[in-house]
């Protein structure tokens, strides 16, 4: 349970993260702290954050939950999917998220091809684990599709250094398929499998 104190302080324009969800820019007027004229940090009423935790949890709610418990997830402020098929879905203490390509959530456009896109391609999986309270370490497979093994396989591999690090030891293990074609004749698709203990919100 998040908790957040009435007499807490935060630096101007701060960017506050809840349970590393979602992230807002606090828009709130200043007001000099006690300690003197100088100081520049503000005060702020938790109450004002109410609407904002709110939203937080609503994104966490599923979409639809079967009979076994199965939940389903679309979160309202990605990318809309391209067919009968949903973005992430939950099963006891694993997270799975569908293939995800190089789209750019804010206007469904598609990054451009290569190394961006392909980057996109895993930021879109990251903020989907993200939404679910997970990080990238807590990843048990990643499945790779690309139409160019020879091509895109290293830009794979770049861009898995950058988001994993350089110790070998801490990446998912990993299978990359070259396909002949994929969705609307895109070159990558991401697919990843997240342990999520029960602690979690989602």
């Amino acid at each position: 349970m998040l908790g957040i104190c009435p007499a807490a302080f935060i630096k101007k324009d701060a960017v506050l993260n809840f349970a590393g969800r979602l992230d807002w820019q606090l828009i709130i007027n200043q007001r000099q702290d006690t300690r003197g004229p100088n100081d520049s940090k503000m005060r702020f009423n938790a109450l004002a954050l109410l609407p904002l935790l709110g939203s937080a949890l609503a994104q966490l709610q599923p979409n639809f939950t079967s009979d076994a418990g199965v939940q389903i997830y679309n979160p309202s402020d990605f990318f809309d999917t391209t067919g009968p098929w949903s973005l992430m879905s939950r099963a006891g203490d694993t997270l799975y998220i569908a293939g995800m390509r190089g789209i750019v959530p804010l206007d469904n456009s598609l990054a451009p091809e290569g190394l961006p896109r392909i980057r996109q391609a895993f930021q879109n999986m990251k903020k989907l684990a993200e939404f679910a309270d997970v990080e990238l370490y807590d990843c048990v497979r990643l499945v790779v599709y690309v139409t160019d093994m020879f091509r895109y396989r290293p830009l794979v591999n770049q861009v898995q250094i950058e988001l994993w690090g350089t110790d070998a030891n801490k990446y998912p293990p990993r299978t990359i398929i070259e396909v002949d074609r994929l969705n609307q004749d895109d070159i990558v698709e991401v697919e990843g499998t997240f342990h999520m203990p029960r602690k979690h919100k989602c």
